[in-house]
């Protein structure tokens, strides 16, 4: 499963809940191969074909964040501005504005769910990451500004 690059319309299709099943763990080993070979920060199943509700984070010391039928429950009215790029649109970088903090419930390999507040870069890197689940992208973002 390779990266689908826009205007791919799979990009595009209404992405469903994921079923705790063996096909979660074939998911998942296919995002980490990706993010690792792409250099990315995050990804999200859409990006590879998948059509379901699933994404990663790669942190700070290597370790994956896994996010499972999440959704954001919460955004702050402060925002701040970063210059996001995407594995599915190359060479292309734009600068968004996106909620300083969020509040996003999810579920993990488990099927536990959980609550999360997150803030700052983190804050972004998940607001991007469901946007993709969301079917959308950045070029999609109109609070925004562009650098090729």
């Amino acid at each position: 499963m390779k990266i689908l690059i826009f205007p791919n319309k799979v990009l595009f299709l209404k992405n469903k809940l994921i079923s705790y099943n063996l096909s979660l763990y074939f998911y998942l080993f296919y995002l980490k191969i990706n993010i690792l070979v792409n250099k990315g920060i995050g990804i999200a199943l859409p990006q590879i074909g998948g059509n379901r509700l699933l994404f990663i984070l790669l942190n700070k010391i290597n370790k994956y964040n896994i996010f499972i039928n999440s959704k954001i429950l919460w955004k702050s009215n402060l925002y701040i501005s970063f210059y996001e790029g995407c594995l599915s649109i190359k060479k292309f970088y734009k600068l968004i504005y996106r909620s300083k903090y969020i509040i996003l419930l999810f579920y993990d390999v488990n099927n536990k769910k959980h609550k999360l507040f997150i803030k700052n870069k983190k804050s972004i890197y998940v607001q991007h990451e469901q946007d993709h689940l969301e079917s959308f992208l950045i070029l999609n973002k109109f609070n925004s500004s562009v650098v090729e």
